[in-house]
């Protein structure tokens, strides 16, 4: 069961989203009453369900349901995402070519494979960066 003010912390990020003020205008969005509002917040069970839900059925309001959850927007979890990608293909470079980090030009062949690697599905990515890491001795 979430806590009481995790909940509290959703339902705010949440009356922002929507740009409304009131639990009964939250309540009447997610299709539920207030009082069944008001029932999960004394629980601390917030309405995950109805969130996704009603982001689905209102594109328009464009409701970052990573943000209302989590207080993380969902861009910056996929520039974290993008950052630790970088972060592993400049690994399997070093890896490959022996170049110390520090090092700021690597050679073509490398670069290319970066490129292609970034490319690649993450399942994909991470067989790849398993297998270099295996052939250079480091795992």
């Amino acid at each position: 069961m979430q806590s009481t003010d995790k909940f509290r912390a959703q339902l705010d990020r949440l009356r922002t989203a929507l740009a409304v003020r009131e639990d009964q205008e939250v309540a009447s969005m997610l299709g539920m009453t207030k009082a069944a509002l008001s029932a999960r917040k004394a629980r601390g069970s917030f309405p995950e369900k109805e969130l996704r839900a009603l982001a689905q059925r209102r594109p328009d309001l464009s409701i970052d349901v990573e943000h209302v959850l989590s207080g993380t927007a969902l861009r910056e979890k996929r520039q974290n995402a993008a950052g630790q990608v970088l972060y592993q293909g400049t690994e399997i470079v070093h890896l490959m070519t022996g170049e110390p980090e520090s090092s700021p030009h690597y050679p073509t062949d490398a670069t290319a494979l970066v490129e292609n690697w970034q490319r690649c599905s993450a399942l994909d990515q991470a067989l790849v960066l398993q297998l270099v890491r295996r052939l250079a001795g480091r795992q």
